[in-house]
């Protein structure tokens, strides 16, 4: 679709999607802000590469299969305590939970393929292109 652009102001989305700022907690911000989650999913992809290589062949075998292991999700909020980051309550702790599956998930694929496979995972639940792509189907 060919449209006239107009100089000033930039260019003005036609579907709006605002940006979800509870999407990251306080403890989450606090937990990559100190490197932590970065740096336990470096340890686990060092111990475990092998094995993971070995079980998941595939990007798409590794997607459709692989699950942060719950010892690495303790071993984070252990460090985070140590280093003085804890959620203020259960309920951050809780929904501080999915995303950092989610990214741990994306910085494993990240190290045993590429960053496309990185943004495969984390965009696969991004409200932002699940949009882009319904709008995008509906023409």
């Amino acid at each position: 679709m060919q449209r006239t652009v107009y100089g000033g102001g930039g260019i003005m989305p036609d579907h709006f999607v605002p940006l979800d700022t509870l999407q990251y907690t306080r403890f989450h911000r606090q937990l990559a802000l100190k490197n932590i989650i970065v740096n336990s999913s470096l340890r686990y992809i060092d111990d475990n590469r092998q094995q993971l290589k070995t079980q998941y062949p595939t990007f798409e075998a590794f997607d459709k299969g692989f699950e942060i292991p719950q010892l690495v999700v303790d071993q984070i909020v252990a460090e985070g305590s140590k280093q003085k980051v804890t959620p203020k309550d259960q309920e951050e702790l809780e929904r501080t939970m999915p995303y950092l599956r989610l990214q741990l998930k994306a910085l494993v694929a990240r190290d045993l393929w590429d960053m496309s496979e990185y943004f495969q995972i984390m965009n696969e639940h991004n409200h932002i292109v699940k949009k882009g792509i319904e709008v995008i189907s509906t023409r």
